[in-house]
């Protein structure tokens, strides 16, 4: 049975996996955190780690009474996730001060490529859109640097975002089709658990030694004087 120690911010669970064939028992460990560990570890709110839990579709490891326990690979996906945005953010800044900087822009331009980049920051609910949009925001300042043509920044920003869109829904799709696959494994499963508790074993066992009758299969000859079947 797994022991459980409560700490202030988090709930380990130390539970064997793994079998060792020559000691016949389970070792290893697993550290599972609740909601309120994963926030605390992450320095972000609980409905911070709660909305990146859903937009990731981060599955839960298994409950500890009626809270939600997640494991490293969860802690792992949304601590890249963070900063992953954080990093989106800072280049997004990089920008906006490349964009002020050019003297050159006409102000309509210079205005249309802030909100763009704002809007741009403000896109992204996945790893991928956001990972994208970071390069997006990189390219768009060396672009700013060197004088390229504006219209060019606010054609790729706008396309930009317009792709980050289809990225995130096509993530929402992929996820749906992973949980109807899910349920359907686990249909399968309670049928087939369903049938095993239901098949009569003692009635298979019947017609099995019935046919091995009909086909002089009922036994072996005796060793000793090869006469008869025992």
């Amino acid at each position: 049975m797994p022991s459980i120690f409560n700490r202030k911010f988090e709930v380990r669970f130390y539970v064997h996996f793994g079998y060792d064939e020559a000691e016949n028992e389970l070792k290893g460990d697993f550290i599972l955190y609740t909601i309120q560990d994963l926030a605390a570890k992450l320095d972000v709110s609980v409905k911070t780690v709660r909305r990146y839990v859903k937009n990731l579709a981060i599955k839960e490891a298994g409950k500890n009474g009626h809270k939600l326990v997640f494991d490293d690979k969860a802690l792992s996906q949304l601590r890249d996730a963070i900063d992953t945005k954080h990093r989106k953010h800072e280049t997004v800044i990089q920008a906006g001060m490349a964009n002020i900087n050019k003297a050159d822009t006409r102000p309509t331009d210079s205005v249309e490529i802030q909100e763009l980049l704002e809007r741009l920051d403000q896109t992204g609910r996945t790893l991928a859109s956001d990972e994208y949009l970071t390069s997006i925001a990189s390219r768009v300042s060396d672009m700013l640097d060197h004088r390229e043509d504006v219209r060019k920044v606010i054609n790729l920003l706008t396309n930009a975002i317009n792709r980050a869109k289809v990225l995130d829904s096509q993530h929402d799709d992929l996820v749906d089709e992973i949980h109807q696959l899910g349920d359907k494994v686990d249909g399968l499963y309670d049928e087939l658990v369903h049938n095993i508790k239901s098949f009569d074993y003692k009635k298979m066992a019947k017609i099995n030694a019935a046919e091995f009758v009909r086909r002089g299969l009922g036994g072996v000859k005796h060793p000793r004087n090869g006469q008869g079947n025992v």
